[in-house]
Protein backbone atom coordinates (compact mmCIF):
# COMPACT_ATOMS: atom_id res chain seq x y z
CA UNK A 1 0.00 0.00 0.00
CA UNK A 2 1.73 3.52 -0.76
CA UNK A 3 1.51 5.68 1.48
CA UNK A 4 0.84 9.46 1.12
CA UNK A 5 3.50 11.27 3.16
CA UNK A 6 3.38 15.11 3.64
CA UNK A 7 6.80 16.77 5.45
CA UNK A 8 6.56 20.19 6.59
CA UNK A 9 9.75 22.65 8.22
CA UNK A 10 8.77 25.90 9.46
CA UNK A 11 5.35 25.49 8.18
CA UNK A 12 6.84 25.06 4.74
CA UNK A 13 5.72 21.78 3.33
CA UNK A 14 8.93 19.86 1.30
CA UNK A 15 8.83 16.79 -1.35
CA UNK A 16 11.80 16.48 -2.50
CA UNK A 17 13.21 14.10 0.10
CA UNK A 18 14.81 9.92 0.00
CA UNK A 19 14.68 8.92 2.93
CA UNK A 20 12.40 9.35 5.93
CA UNK A 21 12.29 7.82 9.23
CA UNK A 22 10.42 8.41 12.14
CA UNK A 23 11.21 6.50 15.47
CA UNK A 24 8.04 6.92 18.25
CA UNK A 25 9.15 5.64 21.80
CA UNK A 26 5.66 5.59 23.96
CA UNK A 27 5.60 4.16 27.53
CA UNK A 28 4.97 4.81 31.00
CA UNK A 29 6.72 8.01 30.71
CA UNK A 30 6.49 8.19 27.22
CA UNK A 31 10.27 9.05 26.07
CA UNK A 32 11.18 11.29 23.10
CA UNK A 33 10.43 10.38 19.47
CA UNK A 34 12.80 11.38 16.87
CA UNK A 35 12.73 12.17 13.15
CA UNK A 36 15.70 11.68 10.06
CA UNK A 37 15.08 12.90 7.42
CA UNK A 38 17.64 13.64 4.20
CA UNK A 39 17.15 15.35 0.81
CA UNK A 40 18.99 14.92 -1.88
CA UNK A 41 17.69 16.13 -5.17
CA UNK A 42 19.08 17.27 -8.73
CA UNK A 43 18.50 20.93 -7.66
CA UNK A 44 20.44 20.34 -4.18
CA UNK A 45 19.13 21.56 -0.87
CA UNK A 46 21.65 23.63 1.09
CA UNK A 47 21.64 24.17 5.20
CA UNK A 48 20.53 27.59 4.88
CA UNK A 49 17.48 26.57 3.75
CA UNK A 50 16.58 25.39 7.69
CA UNK A 51 16.64 27.07 10.84
CA UNK A 52 17.12 24.77 13.67
CA UNK A 53 14.36 25.30 16.12
CA UNK A 54 11.74 25.17 13.28
CA UNK A 55 9.08 22.64 14.17
CA UNK A 56 8.94 19.83 12.29
CA UNK A 57 5.90 17.92 11.24
CA UNK A 58 5.14 14.46 9.71
CA UNK A 59 1.89 13.39 8.35
CA UNK A 60 1.09 10.01 6.51
CA UNK A 61 -2.40 10.38 4.67
CA UNK A 62 -3.99 6.65 4.42
CA UNK A 63 -6.90 7.52 4.92
CA UNK A 64 -6.97 5.15 8.03
CA UNK A 65 -9.74 4.95 10.82
CA UNK A 66 -8.30 4.76 13.98
CA UNK A 67 -9.11 5.98 17.91
CA UNK A 68 -9.35 9.69 17.86
CA UNK A 69 -10.80 10.45 21.11
CA UNK A 70 -11.09 7.58 23.93
CA UNK A 71 -12.02 7.66 27.55
CA UNK A 72 -11.15 4.87 29.24
CA UNK A 73 -10.23 3.57 33.32
CA UNK A 74 -9.09 -0.30 33.51
CA UNK A 75 -12.16 -0.77 35.52
CA UNK A 76 -15.16 1.37 34.63
CA UNK A 77 -17.89 1.05 38.03
CA UNK A 78 -20.81 2.49 36.94
CA UNK A 79 -23.34 3.27 34.69
CA UNK A 80 -25.96 6.05 33.25
CA UNK A 81 -29.45 4.77 32.42
CA UNK A 82 -31.58 6.33 29.33
CA UNK A 83 -34.74 5.52 28.34
CA UNK A 84 -38.16 6.78 26.70
CA UNK A 85 -38.27 10.56 27.36
CA UNK A 86 -34.81 10.07 29.11
CA UNK A 87 -31.69 11.39 27.12
CA UNK A 88 -28.20 11.09 28.42
CA UNK A 89 -25.19 13.10 26.60
CA UNK A 90 -21.68 13.17 27.03
CA UNK A 91 -19.64 16.40 25.77
CA UNK A 92 -16.00 15.88 24.26
CA UNK A 93 -13.80 18.78 22.97
CA UNK A 94 -11.84 18.31 20.09
CA UNK A 95 -7.98 19.66 20.68
CA UNK A 96 -8.25 18.59 24.16
CA UNK A 97 -9.77 14.91 24.45
CA UNK A 98 -7.85 14.72 21.04
CA UNK A 99 -5.05 15.98 18.42
CA UNK A 100 -5.32 19.13 17.52
CA UNK A 101 -6.89 18.41 14.15
CA UNK A 102 -10.03 18.20 12.71
CA UNK A 103 -11.50 14.70 12.67
CA UNK A 104 -13.44 13.14 10.46
CA UNK A 105 -16.05 10.74 11.83
CA UNK A 106 -16.64 7.17 11.26
CA UNK A 107 -17.83 5.20 14.61
CA UNK A 108 -18.12 5.21 17.83
CA UNK A 109 -18.13 2.27 20.82
CA UNK A 110 -19.74 2.51 23.66
CA UNK A 111 -20.42 -0.39 26.82
CA UNK A 112 -24.59 -1.03 26.87
CA UNK A 113 -26.59 -3.31 28.72
CA UNK A 114 -30.34 -3.62 28.96
CA UNK A 115 -32.95 -5.12 31.23
CA UNK A 116 -35.31 -6.00 28.52
CA UNK A 117 -35.62 -5.32 24.64
CA UNK A 118 -35.55 -1.49 24.19
CA UNK A 119 -35.69 -2.04 20.00
CA UNK A 120 -33.73 0.85 18.14
CA UNK A 121 -31.01 2.88 19.90
CA UNK A 122 -29.88 6.07 18.47
CA UNK A 123 -26.47 8.06 18.93
CA UNK A 124 -26.17 11.36 17.39
CA UNK A 125 -23.61 14.06 18.08
CA UNK A 126 -24.88 18.12 18.49
CA UNK A 127 -23.54 21.39 19.02
CA UNK A 128 -23.54 22.70 22.38
CA UNK A 129 -24.74 26.03 23.67
CA UNK A 130 -22.51 28.36 26.20
CA UNK A 131 -23.18 25.93 28.94
CA UNK A 132 -21.59 23.08 27.52
CA UNK A 133 -25.32 21.46 27.08
CA UNK A 134 -26.71 20.04 24.31
CA UNK A 135 -28.42 21.93 21.50
CA UNK A 136 -30.01 21.89 17.67
CA UNK A 137 -30.48 19.64 15.78
CA UNK A 138 -27.97 16.11 14.96
CA UNK A 139 -24.73 16.41 13.17
CA UNK A 140 -24.02 13.35 12.48
CA UNK A 141 -26.13 10.00 13.79
CA UNK A 142 -25.93 6.30 13.93
CA UNK A 143 -28.32 3.66 15.75
CA UNK A 144 -28.47 -0.54 17.02
CA UNK A 145 -31.42 -2.67 17.72
CA UNK A 146 -31.44 -4.76 20.76
CA UNK A 147 -33.54 -6.77 20.98
CA UNK A 148 -33.14 -8.72 24.77
CA UNK A 149 -31.89 -8.20 28.13
CA UNK A 150 -28.22 -8.46 27.53
CA UNK A 151 -25.06 -7.35 30.21
CA UNK A 152 -22.66 -4.45 29.54
CA UNK A 153 -21.54 -5.17 25.62
CA UNK A 154 -19.26 -3.06 23.67
CA UNK A 155 -21.63 -1.77 20.12
CA UNK A 156 -20.68 0.25 16.82
CA UNK A 157 -22.80 3.27 15.74
CA UNK A 158 -21.69 3.56 12.13
CA UNK A 159 -22.03 7.32 12.29
CA UNK A 160 -22.78 9.51 8.93
CA UNK A 161 -20.41 11.41 7.37
CA UNK A 162 -19.55 14.55 9.38
CA UNK A 163 -16.04 16.43 10.58
CA UNK A 164 -15.38 17.77 13.92
CA UNK A 165 -13.41 20.81 13.61
CA UNK A 166 -10.39 21.26 16.19
CA UNK A 167 -10.94 23.82 19.64
CA UNK A 168 -14.88 22.83 19.74
CA UNK A 169 -17.25 21.43 21.91
CA UNK A 170 -19.41 18.52 20.84
CA UNK A 171 -22.18 15.98 22.73
CA UNK A 172 -23.31 12.64 22.06
CA UNK A 173 -26.36 12.15 22.95
CA UNK A 174 -28.07 8.48 23.31
CA UNK A 175 -31.59 7.72 23.21
CA UNK A 176 -33.95 4.72 23.53
CA UNK A 177 -37.36 6.47 22.69
CA UNK A 178 -38.70 2.85 22.31
CA UNK A 179 -38.01 1.52 25.48
CA UNK A 180 -40.69 0.55 27.43
CA UNK A 181 -40.05 1.98 30.93
CA UNK A 182 -37.45 4.63 31.87
CA UNK A 183 -33.93 3.83 32.71
CA UNK A 184 -34.08 0.63 30.23
CA UNK A 185 -31.03 1.30 28.81
CA UNK A 186 -27.35 1.36 30.41
CA UNK A 187 -24.57 2.99 29.43
CA UNK A 188 -20.89 2.44 31.13
CA UNK A 189 -18.88 4.88 32.42
CA UNK A 190 -16.55 5.95 35.24
CA UNK A 191 -16.84 7.31 38.69
CA UNK A 192 -16.50 11.05 38.97
CA UNK A 193 -16.03 13.42 36.37
CA UNK A 194 -12.09 12.88 35.06
CA UNK A 195 -12.56 13.72 31.48
CA UNK A 196 -10.52 16.90 30.56
CA UNK A 197 -13.28 19.10 28.45
CA UNK A 198 -15.85 16.97 28.52
CA UNK A 199 -19.21 16.58 30.95
CA UNK A 200 -22.07 13.92 31.39
CA UNK A 201 -25.83 14.93 30.98
CA UNK A 202 -29.08 13.78 32.00
CA UNK A 203 -32.46 15.03 30.44
CA UNK A 204 -35.70 14.26 31.48
CA UNK A 205 -38.05 15.73 28.75
CA UNK A 206 -36.33 14.86 25.08
CA UNK A 207 -33.67 16.55 25.18
CA UNK A 208 -35.52 20.03 26.12
CA UNK A 209 -33.63 20.70 28.78
CA UNK A 210 -30.36 19.09 30.79
CA UNK A 211 -28.90 18.63 33.86
CA UNK A 212 -25.21 17.93 34.86
CA UNK A 213 -24.21 14.43 36.30
CA UNK A 214 -21.80 12.14 37.44
CA UNK A 215 -19.74 9.89 35.77
CA UNK A 216 -17.95 10.54 32.52
CA UNK A 217 -18.95 7.91 29.95
CA UNK A 218 -16.46 4.78 28.38
CA UNK A 219 -16.50 5.41 24.96
CA UNK A 220 -14.39 5.31 21.73
CA UNK A 221 -14.44 7.41 19.05
CA UNK A 222 -13.25 6.25 15.79
CA UNK A 223 -12.42 8.42 12.54
CA UNK A 224 -9.59 9.14 9.96
CA UNK A 225 -7.59 12.75 9.77
CA UNK A 226 -8.60 14.83 6.71
CA UNK A 227 -4.99 16.42 7.02
CA UNK A 228 -3.26 13.02 7.32
CA UNK A 229 -2.10 11.36 10.72
CA UNK A 230 0.35 13.46 12.50
CA UNK A 231 2.98 10.65 13.05
CA UNK A 232 5.89 13.29 14.90
CA UNK A 233 5.65 16.99 15.17
CA UNK A 234 8.57 18.50 17.29
CA UNK A 235 11.70 20.54 16.54
CA UNK A 236 14.69 20.70 14.11
CA UNK A 237 17.61 20.20 15.67
CA UNK A 238 20.82 19.25 14.05
CA UNK A 239 21.29 19.71 10.44
CA UNK A 240 23.73 18.27 8.51
CA UNK A 241 25.03 19.20 4.56
CA UNK A 242 27.13 17.36 2.63
CA UNK A 243 27.99 18.00 -1.32
CA UNK A 244 30.45 17.75 -3.85
CA UNK A 245 30.10 18.12 -7.26
CA UNK A 246 26.87 17.78 -8.22
CA UNK A 247 25.93 16.33 -5.64
CA UNK A 248 24.34 18.10 -2.55
CA UNK A 249 22.68 16.12 0.91
CA UNK A 250 21.21 17.33 3.45
CA UNK A 251 20.24 15.91 6.66
CA UNK A 252 17.99 17.08 9.33
CA UNK A 253 17.12 15.76 12.68
CA UNK A 254 15.05 16.23 15.97
CA UNK A 255 13.34 15.25 18.53
CA UNK A 256 10.00 16.31 19.99
CA UNK A 257 9.34 18.77 22.76
CA UNK A 258 10.29 16.06 25.66
CA UNK A 259 13.21 15.99 24.11
CA UNK A 260 14.26 19.24 26.79
CA UNK A 261 13.53 17.45 29.52
CA UNK A 262 16.26 15.23 28.72
CA UNK A 263 18.89 17.69 28.02
CA UNK A 264 18.63 20.14 31.17
CA UNK A 265 19.93 18.85 34.65
CA UNK A 266 18.77 19.68 37.94
CA UNK A 267 21.07 21.52 40.10
CA UNK A 268 21.85 20.44 43.38
CA UNK A 269 18.55 20.78 45.06
CA UNK A 270 16.18 19.73 48.39
CA UNK A 271 12.52 19.42 48.98
CA UNK A 272 11.22 18.72 52.35
CA UNK A 273 7.33 18.38 53.28
CA UNK A 274 6.15 19.35 50.04
CA UNK A 275 3.27 17.64 48.06
CA UNK A 276 4.79 15.85 44.61
CA UNK A 277 2.58 17.96 42.36
CA UNK A 278 4.18 21.16 43.64
CA UNK A 279 7.44 19.67 43.37
CA UNK A 280 7.29 18.55 39.94
CA UNK A 281 6.12 22.24 38.89
CA UNK A 282 8.96 23.94 40.96
CA UNK A 283 11.70 21.55 38.92
CA UNK A 284 10.45 22.67 35.11
CA UNK A 285 9.61 26.34 35.66
CA UNK A 286 12.91 26.24 37.22
CA UNK A 287 14.88 24.31 34.72
CA UNK A 288 12.93 23.85 31.65
CA UNK A 289 10.74 27.23 31.53
CA UNK A 290 9.27 27.31 27.73
CA UNK A 291 7.66 24.05 29.10
CA UNK A 292 3.89 24.83 30.23
CA UNK A 293 2.79 23.52 33.21
CA UNK A 294 -0.42 24.75 33.82
CA UNK A 295 -2.39 21.56 33.02
CA UNK A 296 -0.14 20.01 36.18
CA UNK A 297 -3.03 20.44 38.29
CA UNK A 298 -3.82 16.87 39.62
CA UNK A 299 -2.60 16.22 43.74
CA UNK A 300 -1.06 13.13 44.15
CA UNK A 301 -1.94 13.33 47.39
CA UNK A 302 1.88 12.32 48.51
CA UNK A 303 3.93 14.55 50.66
CA UNK A 304 7.46 13.66 50.90
CA UNK A 305 9.21 14.35 53.84
CA UNK A 306 12.74 14.63 51.88
CA UNK A 307 13.96 14.36 48.35
CA UNK A 308 16.88 15.86 47.40
CA UNK A 309 18.17 16.06 43.21
CA UNK A 310 21.80 16.17 42.10
CA UNK A 311 22.34 17.50 38.86
CA UNK A 312 20.28 14.32 36.86
CA UNK A 313 17.99 15.51 33.94
CA UNK A 314 14.81 16.98 33.99
CA UNK A 315 13.26 13.72 32.49
CA UNK A 316 14.52 11.75 35.36
CA UNK A 317 13.82 13.45 38.23
CA UNK A 318 10.03 13.75 36.87
CA UNK A 319 10.37 9.91 36.44
CA UNK A 320 11.35 9.25 39.92
CA UNK A 321 8.60 11.46 41.33
CA UNK A 322 6.17 9.70 39.05
CA UNK A 323 7.21 6.66 40.49
CA UNK A 324 6.46 7.54 43.78
CA UNK A 325 2.93 8.33 42.39
CA UNK A 326 1.80 6.03 40.07
CA UNK A 327 1.89 8.97 37.92
CA UNK A 328 3.15 9.32 34.04
CA UNK A 329 3.67 12.40 32.24
CA UNK A 330 5.14 13.54 28.98
CA UNK A 331 4.82 16.92 27.51
CA UNK A 332 2.45 17.41 24.12
CA UNK A 333 2.55 18.85 21.04
CA UNK A 334 1.80 22.31 22.65
CA UNK A 335 5.11 22.17 24.80
CA UNK A 336 2.97 21.58 27.84
CA UNK A 337 3.64 19.14 30.41
CA UNK A 338 1.19 16.69 31.28
CA UNK A 339 1.50 14.66 34.64
CA UNK A 340 -1.48 12.51 35.64
CA UNK A 341 -2.14 9.42 37.40
CA UNK A 342 -1.55 5.64 35.46
CA UNK A 343 -5.87 4.92 36.14
CA UNK A 344 -6.81 8.19 34.15
CA UNK A 345 -6.74 7.37 30.35
CA UNK A 346 -4.24 9.80 28.59
CA UNK A 347 -4.81 8.32 25.26
CA UNK A 348 -7.14 11.32 24.20
CA UNK A 349 -4.83 14.07 25.14
CA UNK A 350 -1.71 12.32 23.42
CA UNK A 351 -1.78 12.53 19.70
CA UNK A 352 -4.65 10.15 19.07
CA UNK A 353 -3.46 7.07 17.92
CA UNK A 354 -4.55 3.87 19.70
CA UNK A 355 -1.30 2.47 19.69
CA UNK A 356 2.65 3.87 19.54
CA UNK A 357 4.05 4.82 16.19
CA UNK A 358 6.68 1.90 15.64
CA UNK A 359 9.70 2.82 13.63
CA UNK A 360 9.04 3.64 9.92
CA UNK A 361 11.33 4.64 7.22
CA UNK A 362 9.87 6.20 4.12
CA UNK A 363 11.73 5.63 0.65
CA UNK A 364 10.34 7.96 -2.16
CA UNK A 365 10.42 4.59 -3.97
CA UNK A 366 7.50 3.53 -1.84
CA UNK A 367 5.65 6.65 -1.38
CA UNK A 368 3.41 8.92 -3.49
CA UNK A 369 3.60 12.27 -1.94
CA UNK A 370 0.96 14.66 -2.31
CA UNK A 371 2.73 17.61 -4.19
CA UNK A 372 6.71 18.30 -5.36
CA UNK A 373 7.80 21.97 -5.30
CA UNK A 374 11.50 23.00 -5.65
CA UNK A 375 12.73 26.52 -4.57
CA UNK A 376 14.35 27.91 -7.92
CA UNK A 377 16.71 29.71 -6.13
CA UNK A 378 19.08 26.34 -5.02
CA UNK A 379 22.13 26.11 -5.47
CA UNK A 380 24.03 25.35 -8.68
CA UNK A 381 21.22 26.69 -10.95
CA UNK A 382 20.84 29.71 -13.04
Amino acid sequence: MAIFTKVKVGGVEFSDYQNLKVRSNLSDFFATSEFNLTLDSPFGRHADDFIVGSTVEVRAADGEQVETIRNRKLTPTSSHGAGDTDWEAQTFTVGINSAEEKIAIGSIKLFLATEASVGTVTLSIKAVDGNSKPTGADLSSGTVSILSAIGFTEFTFDMSAFTLEENIEYAMVIRAVDASALDDLAIQSNVGNTFPGGQPWISNDSGSSWDSVTGDWFFTVLGSYPDGRRIFFGRLEKISFKGKGAIQQVTLSGRDFGGELLDVTVPPVVFTNEEVTDIVTSIVEANTPDIDTSLVTINTGVVLTRIAFTHQSVYEALKELANKTNFRFWVDEERRLQFLPKDIDAFSIITGHSTPVPALTLNNTDIKTTAMRFDTTRENMA
